[in-house]
């Protein structure tokens, strides 16, 4: 938290969460950030929504649309939380030596009231108490720094729940708040992580307590490990092992209050969502793709030489019905490339091209022939007159 005690990076992939990020290209993902709202996405197109610690509100045609990809187009989302609780949010005010301000902060670790706007129509909530401790999953060990709850989720053979004992943080930091001494605090067994798929033709949803095992500025312990078993069940449907000790079939929900958010709160006028002042949904960008061109002919000023491997050939004044395909296989490549080549014209290329080749001999071979003759003369010289001055000197003696 002192790395980053107000969150000035910016909840990014090129900031805070660049480990991530970068973690995620080399195992091969394809990753693109949704700058508007859940409306302006074409969730055919992807495989897995990933929402990592969230502030901002979802408005009900965002969850209605995200309802409908996960039932209908097999949308998959990873969500992870992280911490919520108003009493805490208020005890943490603290005095802003700027603004000469006592802040509050608007929202916690995450808005979890809007996330279980987002996962109420699947049966799934996250509670508001704050959760912190070392667990084990199969033979990895993590980190649970500050996370939420599930304090709700649909009951079935095929979803998953997996339980840890932690110990309540928030318990804690409240009585050191108000200097009061406070015994260790107990562990008991907490709902950490759940796996579901609502229906056998939809797409699956994965929930996650805390974010701060992935982002490199509160980070204590990595969990990319866990990242990657959780891609893996929610784009393939392919489950860890260790993630089947416990299904959701015997889970008790806990009937507990809705949580309220602060009315302090006032996201609507931040939001890059809805236009300020009008709830009017900010329109969806967009996408203007290039006209389609038929090229009439291949203007280039070179032809194939001994000089230039990489020319294409010089096609002029040809009609659109004149032109046909001609294939050409690199040898060394597994890709075809297409020119279009004039009937009438083949034979006179063809001709200029054996002509040019014949050229280059007496372009690059003859300067070469001339100069290796004028040497091997000189020497010869050379040679000459050193026999013709020994011979005059023997003659002397």
């Amino acid at each position: 938290m002192t790395n980053d005690p107000l969150d000035w990076n910016g909840d990014h992939i090129h900031t805070n969460f660049r480990d991530l990020y970068q973690y995620l290209r080399d195992s091969g993902y394809f990753i693109e950030t949704l700058g508007h709202s859940f409306l302006c996405f074409n969730a055919s197109n992807y495989g897995t929504l990933m929402i990592v610690d969230p502030e901002e509100e979802f408005h009900k045609k965002e969850i209605k649309k995200i309802e409908g990809d996960i039932l209908n187009n097999e949308l998959s989302i990873i969500v992870f939380a992280d911490w919520y609780n108003t009493t805490v949010m208020k005890a943490a005010k603290f005095y802003e030596e700027n603004s000469r301000k006592w802040l509050t902060p608007l929202t916690g670790g995450s808005n979890i009231p809007a996330l279980n706007d987002l996962l109420e129509p699947f049966g799934i909530e996250l509670g508001d108490r704050i959760f912190d401790g070392e667990y084990q999953i199969g033979e990895h060990v993590g980190i649970y720094s500050s996370g939420s709850s599930i304090t709700k989720f649909p009951s079935s053979q095929n979803n998953y729940v997996i339980y840890r004992n932690l110990r309540d943080e928030g318990q804690i930091f409240l009585a050191d708040i108000a200097n009061k001494t406070v015994k260790k605090s107990k562990t008991e067994l907490v709902p950490i992580l759940g796996l579901a798929q609502p229906s056998f033709e939809s797409g699956r949803i994965v929930v996650y307590g805390d974010s701060n095992c992935i982002d490199s500025s509160h980070m204590k312990k990595d969990c990319f490990w866990l990242l990657s078993a959780l891609i893996e069940y929610a784009s393939h449907n392919v489950l860890y092992s260790a993630f089947k000790e416990t299904n959701s079939e015997n889970f008790l929900n806990k009937n507990l209050k809705k949580i309220e958010r602060l009315k302090i709160s006032d996201f609507e006028s931040h939001s890059k969502v809805l236009s300020k002042n009008q709830h009017i949904y900010l329109q969806c960008p967009e996408v203007v793709y290039g006209k389609d061109t038929f090229i009439e002919y291949v203007d280039v000023d070179f032809v194939p030489t001994d000089k230039n491997f990489f020319n294409f050939l010089k096609i002029k004044n040809c009609s659109i019905n004149e032109i046909v395909p001609k294939e050409i296989r690199d040898e060394n490549e597994d890709t075809v490339q297409q020119l279009y080549v004039d009937n009438d014209q083949k034979n006179i290329i063809q001709n200029e091209f054996d002509t040019n080749l014949n050229l280059s001999f007496w372009e690059f071979g003859f300067l070469p022939f001339t100069i290796i003759v004028f040497v091997l003369y000189l020497l010869y010289k050379k040679i000459s007159r050193t026999k013709l001055r020994n011979k005059r000197t023997n003659y002397k003696k």
